[in-house]
Protein backbone atom coordinates (compact mmCIF):
# COMPACT_ATOMS: atom_id res chain seq x y z
CA UNK A 1 0.00 0.00 0.00
CA UNK A 2 2.81 2.68 0.92
CA UNK A 3 4.21 1.33 -2.89
CA UNK A 4 0.85 2.09 -4.32
CA UNK A 5 0.24 5.55 -2.44
CA UNK A 6 3.84 6.35 -3.10
CA UNK A 7 3.14 6.12 -7.08
CA UNK A 8 -0.46 7.41 -7.11
CA UNK A 9 1.12 10.64 -5.59
CA UNK A 10 3.70 10.69 -8.19
CA UNK A 11 1.55 10.30 -10.90
CA UNK A 12 -0.84 12.59 -8.91
CA UNK A 13 1.75 15.28 -8.53
CA UNK A 14 2.96 14.61 -12.91
CA UNK A 15 -0.20 15.48 -14.13
CA UNK A 16 -1.10 17.80 -11.49
CA UNK A 17 1.39 19.96 -13.20
CA UNK A 18 0.40 19.17 -16.54
CA UNK A 19 -3.30 19.86 -16.22
CA UNK A 20 -2.18 22.96 -14.15
CA UNK A 21 0.64 24.44 -17.32
CA UNK A 22 -2.58 23.28 -19.67
CA UNK A 23 -5.00 25.36 -17.56
CA UNK A 24 -2.31 28.35 -17.88
CA UNK A 25 -2.44 28.17 -21.87
CA UNK A 26 -6.34 27.62 -21.92
CA UNK A 27 -6.30 30.87 -20.21
CA UNK A 28 -4.46 32.54 -22.53
CA UNK A 29 -6.27 30.59 -25.33
CA UNK A 30 -9.39 32.32 -23.74
CA UNK A 31 -8.18 35.61 -23.70
CA UNK A 32 -7.12 35.70 -26.96
CA UNK A 33 -10.57 34.09 -28.25
CA UNK A 34 -12.39 36.83 -26.15
CA UNK A 35 -10.29 39.79 -27.56
CA UNK A 36 -11.14 38.80 -30.89
CA UNK A 37 -14.87 38.20 -30.28
CA UNK A 38 -14.76 41.48 -29.17
CA UNK A 39 -12.73 43.14 -31.76
CA UNK A 40 -15.07 40.68 -34.83
CA UNK A 41 -18.34 42.00 -33.25
CA UNK A 42 -17.29 46.00 -32.99
CA UNK A 43 -16.16 45.44 -36.84
CA UNK A 44 -19.42 43.63 -37.43
CA UNK A 45 -21.49 46.24 -35.83
CA UNK A 46 -19.14 49.38 -37.75
CA UNK A 47 -19.80 47.12 -41.07
CA UNK A 48 -23.43 46.87 -40.24
CA UNK A 49 -23.94 50.45 -39.86
CA UNK A 50 -21.50 51.48 -42.80
CA UNK A 51 -24.04 48.64 -44.67
CA UNK A 52 -27.18 50.14 -44.04
CA UNK A 53 -25.40 53.78 -44.80
CA UNK A 54 -25.03 52.39 -48.22
CA UNK A 55 -28.12 50.89 -48.74
CA UNK A 56 -29.86 54.22 -48.42
CA UNK A 57 -26.99 55.94 -50.83
CA UNK A 58 -28.05 53.18 -53.38
CA UNK A 59 -32.05 53.40 -52.86
CA UNK A 60 -31.56 57.67 -53.43
CA UNK A 61 -29.08 57.97 -56.02
CA UNK A 62 -31.28 55.27 -57.90
CA UNK A 63 -34.54 57.19 -57.14
CA UNK A 64 -32.52 60.86 -58.41
CA UNK A 65 -31.20 58.43 -61.74
CA UNK A 66 -34.53 57.40 -62.26
CA UNK A 67 -36.28 60.97 -61.77
CA UNK A 68 -33.13 62.26 -64.29
CA UNK A 69 -34.11 60.02 -67.02
CA UNK A 70 -37.58 61.11 -66.78
CA UNK A 71 -37.04 64.38 -67.11
CA UNK A 72 -34.54 63.67 -69.86
CA UNK A 73 -37.24 62.65 -71.98
CA UNK A 74 -38.59 65.94 -71.89
CA UNK A 75 -35.66 68.09 -71.89
CA UNK A 76 -33.89 69.47 -75.03
CA UNK A 77 -30.93 71.68 -75.79
CA UNK A 78 -28.65 73.13 -72.70
CA UNK A 79 -30.71 71.64 -70.18
CA UNK A 80 -30.88 68.39 -71.71
CA UNK A 81 -26.81 68.41 -71.70
CA UNK A 82 -27.00 68.95 -67.86
CA UNK A 83 -29.68 66.15 -67.00
CA UNK A 84 -27.05 63.51 -69.15
CA UNK A 85 -23.62 64.81 -67.44
CA UNK A 86 -26.22 64.36 -63.90
CA UNK A 87 -27.31 61.01 -65.11
CA UNK A 88 -23.96 59.82 -66.20
CA UNK A 89 -22.66 60.58 -62.65
CA UNK A 90 -25.90 59.18 -60.99
CA UNK A 91 -24.98 56.53 -62.55
CA UNK A 92 -21.56 55.81 -61.50
CA UNK A 93 -22.10 57.18 -57.72
CA UNK A 94 -24.83 54.11 -58.07
CA UNK A 95 -22.55 51.68 -59.23
CA UNK A 96 -19.69 53.06 -56.55
CA UNK A 97 -21.99 52.21 -53.97
CA UNK A 98 -23.11 49.41 -55.33
CA UNK A 99 -19.72 48.26 -55.47
CA UNK A 100 -18.81 48.99 -51.86
CA UNK A 101 -21.78 47.56 -50.76
CA UNK A 102 -21.59 44.14 -51.81
CA UNK A 103 -18.05 44.58 -50.92
CA UNK A 104 -19.39 44.91 -47.23
CA UNK A 105 -21.76 42.94 -47.38
CA UNK A 106 -19.03 39.89 -48.14
CA UNK A 107 -17.22 41.43 -45.36
CA UNK A 108 -20.20 41.43 -42.91
CA UNK A 109 -21.25 37.72 -43.91
CA UNK A 110 -17.69 36.71 -42.96
CA UNK A 111 -17.87 38.58 -39.56
CA UNK A 112 -20.87 36.72 -39.01
CA UNK A 113 -19.37 33.25 -39.27
CA UNK A 114 -16.70 34.81 -37.42
CA UNK A 115 -19.18 35.93 -34.68
CA UNK A 116 -20.67 32.32 -34.30
CA UNK A 117 -17.23 30.93 -34.48
CA UNK A 118 -15.73 33.15 -31.56
CA UNK A 119 -19.06 32.45 -29.71
CA UNK A 120 -18.73 28.54 -30.00
CA UNK A 121 -14.74 28.66 -29.04
CA UNK A 122 -15.71 31.36 -26.35
CA UNK A 123 -17.93 28.62 -25.09
CA UNK A 124 -15.91 25.40 -25.38
CA UNK A 125 -13.10 27.28 -23.60
CA UNK A 126 -14.75 27.92 -20.46
CA UNK A 127 -16.46 24.72 -20.17
CA UNK A 128 -12.60 22.92 -20.69
CA UNK A 129 -11.41 25.60 -18.10
CA UNK A 130 -13.79 24.69 -15.94
CA UNK A 131 -12.99 21.01 -16.35
CA UNK A 132 -9.43 21.51 -16.18
CA UNK A 133 -10.14 23.32 -12.93
CA UNK A 134 -12.32 20.50 -11.39
CA UNK A 135 -10.04 18.15 -12.29
CA UNK A 136 -6.96 20.07 -10.53
CA UNK A 137 -8.79 20.29 -7.68
CA UNK A 138 -10.48 17.41 -7.18
CA UNK A 139 -7.52 15.93 -8.07
CA UNK A 140 -5.53 17.53 -5.34
CA UNK A 141 -8.05 16.67 -2.58
CA UNK A 142 -8.55 13.19 -3.24
CA UNK A 143 -4.54 12.89 -3.10
CA UNK A 144 -4.26 14.79 -0.01
CA UNK A 145 -7.45 12.65 1.61
CA UNK A 146 -5.93 9.25 0.44
CA UNK A 147 -3.05 10.00 1.83
CA UNK A 148 -4.62 10.73 5.44
CA UNK A 149 -6.37 7.53 4.56
CA UNK A 150 -3.84 5.53 2.96
CA UNK A 151 -1.02 6.10 6.01
CA UNK A 152 -4.12 5.46 8.25
CA UNK A 153 -4.87 1.87 6.52
CA UNK A 154 -1.14 1.09 6.47
CA UNK A 155 -0.39 1.69 10.46
CA UNK A 156 -4.19 -0.22 10.83
CA UNK A 157 -2.48 -3.37 9.05
CA UNK A 158 0.62 -3.17 11.06
CA UNK A 159 -1.58 -2.87 14.11
CA UNK A 160 -3.80 -6.26 12.75
CA UNK A 161 -0.85 -7.51 12.41
CA UNK A 162 1.02 -7.09 15.82
CA UNK A 163 -2.56 -8.38 17.15
CA UNK A 164 -2.27 -11.39 15.39
CA UNK A 165 1.10 -11.94 16.27
CA UNK A 166 -0.16 -11.98 19.86
CA UNK A 167 -2.84 -13.59 19.46
CA UNK A 168 -1.10 -16.55 17.95
CA UNK A 169 1.67 -15.94 20.74
CA UNK A 170 -1.29 -16.25 23.32
CA UNK A 171 -2.54 -19.42 21.68
CA UNK A 172 0.51 -20.89 21.48
CA UNK A 173 1.13 -20.55 24.67
CA UNK A 174 -2.03 -21.34 25.56
CA UNK A 175 -1.74 -24.48 23.94
CA UNK A 176 2.18 -25.21 25.74
CA UNK A 177 0.40 -24.42 28.90
CA UNK A 178 -2.38 -27.26 27.96
CA UNK A 179 0.35 -29.97 27.14
CA UNK A 180 2.14 -29.03 30.03
CA UNK A 181 -0.49 -29.25 32.40
CA UNK A 182 -1.31 -32.80 30.70
CA UNK A 183 2.42 -33.62 31.00
CA UNK A 184 2.00 -32.46 34.86
CA UNK A 185 -0.96 -34.48 35.32
CA UNK A 186 0.21 -37.57 33.31
CA UNK A 187 3.32 -37.63 35.45
CA UNK A 188 1.44 -37.16 38.62
CA UNK A 189 -1.06 -39.70 37.78
CA UNK A 190 1.84 -42.14 36.99
CA UNK A 191 3.63 -41.88 40.05
CA UNK A 192 0.37 -42.40 41.93
CA UNK A 193 -0.45 -45.37 39.93
CA UNK A 194 3.74 -46.60 40.39
CA UNK A 195 3.05 -46.05 44.12
CA UNK A 196 -0.59 -47.62 43.97
CA UNK A 197 0.58 -50.68 42.15
CA UNK A 198 4.12 -50.78 44.74
CA UNK A 199 1.41 -50.84 47.47
CA UNK A 200 -0.85 -53.70 45.57
CA UNK A 201 2.00 -55.75 44.87
CA UNK A 202 3.35 -55.85 48.68
CA UNK A 203 0.04 -57.94 49.41
CA UNK A 204 0.64 -60.17 46.67
CA UNK A 205 4.46 -60.27 47.54
CA UNK A 206 3.40 -61.06 51.35
CA UNK A 207 1.09 -63.62 50.52
CA UNK A 208 4.12 -64.83 48.49
CA UNK A 209 5.92 -64.75 51.73
CA UNK A 210 3.38 -66.14 53.47
CA UNK A 211 3.18 -69.21 50.81
CA UNK A 212 7.24 -69.56 51.43
CA UNK A 213 6.59 -69.60 54.88
CA UNK A 214 3.75 -72.08 54.77
CA UNK A 215 6.17 -74.39 52.63
CA UNK A 216 8.99 -74.17 54.79
CA UNK A 217 7.39 -75.05 57.94
CA UNK A 218 5.75 -78.19 56.11
CA UNK A 219 9.16 -78.78 55.00
CA UNK A 220 10.21 -78.69 59.00
CA UNK A 221 7.77 -80.79 59.76
CA UNK A 222 8.51 -83.28 57.34
CA UNK A 223 12.15 -82.75 58.48
CA UNK A 224 11.24 -82.95 62.05
CA UNK A 225 9.14 -86.08 61.73
CA UNK A 226 11.88 -87.87 59.52
CA UNK A 227 14.49 -86.80 61.72
CA UNK A 228 12.43 -87.88 64.86
CA UNK A 229 12.50 -91.02 62.95
CA UNK A 230 16.02 -91.17 62.61
CA UNK A 231 16.64 -90.67 65.79
CA UNK A 232 13.95 -93.35 67.14
CA UNK A 233 15.82 -95.62 64.78
CA UNK A 234 18.68 -94.74 66.34
CA UNK A 235 17.62 -95.31 69.89
CA UNK A 236 16.23 -98.73 69.05
CA UNK A 237 19.11 -99.62 67.55
CA UNK A 238 21.39 -98.40 70.25
CA UNK A 239 18.89 -100.22 72.86
CA UNK A 240 18.64 -103.67 70.75
CA UNK A 241 22.60 -103.68 70.87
Amino acid sequence: IDESLSELIRKSDTIGELLNTQLNVLTEKQISVIGGQKNVNSKYEVTEQERQELEAVVLRVESEYEAALLKKEEATGPELAALETKIAELANEANEARETLQTKTAVLQSLSGYRKQYENYAESLAKQIAAQKTMIEKLKLDTEQRTILYKTLTESIKTSQQQDMAHQIDETGRLTDDMADTMMTQIGASSQNRITSMLENHKEYEKKMAEKAGLRDVANEKFAERFSVILKDMDNRYSEE
